[in-house]
């Protein structure tokens, strides 16, 4: 069970401990000393904390002799709101400033998180000594600029990296090419809003030939077709790659991605079904995947950017020269689509009424 951040202390401390909770998500809200001394009753196994407000907190800074360049004491912070028992098993971890933190300060928490599965470090901009990160599978870099080679080669490093996702981070890839040594077992990048090329792209699959599967929605490869290339791309450029995009989006659900995803993955769609021909079209695929997006995320099932929207082309490629009541009054119960057609057609008309 989460624990809110903006809970008061004696609910996290006394309550919390009979709730079982093991996540604690600070969302951005003031964090108190005493919010992180009460956590330490806590078995936490994923903390997500943000560190500004900690600078009002002198139990943690380390002064130094530069003005304006105090250090956040990370160390400290985590013996704090962590006991043994969530030092040894934390599995995520996401926190910022790291900028702040002192001189080695991968190495202190490498060794201080022995099994730290998740890695998502905010507005990171150097990763020497993440090679620390012995057991990290999973690492989330989010608005990261990578200029130096000496910033990100420590990257490849990490021997247990097996997905990796970049979103809004600007010369990663162009810096990376430029790296020595390869990821050993990476099986998954994201992309999202990132800057890599075809060019790039290719040269990477090139060199990593554990890679399994690429998402680039809101790249410039959105729509570039690699169906050539032996992986699995979540892109937007052909009616199977916008599927697999979907099928992601559903899968994955990241607050700050999820509906977006969605709806372009729906509108793509309904571009597509306007084709005369789509190789490798299955209608049940597509009209269960629909009945799941209308379900996950209810808003898209209406008429804007929506479910309701994207079945219209596909009644007219599948029952051509019929109108939905005509094709729902004909529906043969037998049919083994009979429930997903009957639902598609009671959603069209549902946003589009025929007269």
């Amino acid at each position: 069970m989460e624990i809110p951040a903006a809970s008061s202390p004696v609910i996290a401390k006394e309550t919390g401990l009979k709730l079982n909770l093991t996540k604690f998500d600070s969302e951005g809200l003031p964090i108190s000393y005493e919010d992180l001394v009460n956590l330490h009753s806590h078995d936490i196994r994923s903390l997500d904390i943000a560190l500004q407000h900690l600078f009002e907190v002198p139990e943690y800074i380390i002064e130094t002799d530069e003005e304006d360049e105090d250090q956040i004491d990370i160390v400290r912070v985590l013996k704090t709101c962590l006991n043994e028992n969530s030092l040894q098993n934390l599995r995520h971890l996401s926190c910022d400033f790291f900028e702040c933190f002192p001189n080695n300060w991968s190495k202190s928490i490498g060794e201080l998180l022995p099994n730290l599965v998740s890695f998502e470090p905010a507005c990171i901009y150097d990763l020497t000594g993440i090679g620390h990160f012995k057991n990290v599978q999973i690492l989330s870099l989010f608005r990261s600029p990578f200029n130096s080679t000496e910033n990100l080669e420590d990257i490849l490093k990490l021997p247990s990296l097996r997905v990796l996702i970049l979103a809004y981070c600007d010369g990663f890839f162009e810096t990376l090419l430029l790296c020595n040594g390869t990821f050993q077992n990476l099986k998954l990048i994201d992309c999202l809003k990132s800057d890599i090329t075809e060019t790039q792209l290719r040269i990477l699959v090139r060199r990593h030939p554990s890679l399994e599967t690429i998402a680039l929605l809101e790249t410039p490869c959105d729509h570039t077709d690699f169906s050539d290339l032996p992986i699995t791309v979540f892109n937007l450029a052909t009616f199977q790659s916008t599927m697999n995009t979907l099928h992601y989006a559903l899968d994955k659900r990241a607050a700050y991605v999820f509906c977006s995803r969605l709806s372009e993955s729906i509108n793509r769609l309904a571009e597509l079904l306007e084709i005369e021909t789509i190789q490798g079209f299955k209608e049940d695929e597509f009209l269960k995947m629909m009945m799941q997006v209308a379900d996950k995320c209810p808003r898209l099932g209406g008429e804007k950017d929506g479910v309701a929207k994207c079945l219209i082309p596909y009644f007219k490629r599948i029952f051509p020269d019929q109108s939905i009541t005509e094709i729902l009054q004909k529906l043969d119960s037998r049919d083994a689509l009979f429930v997903e057609r009957r639902w598609a057609a009671q959603t069209v008309l549902r946003f589009f009424p025929e007269p």
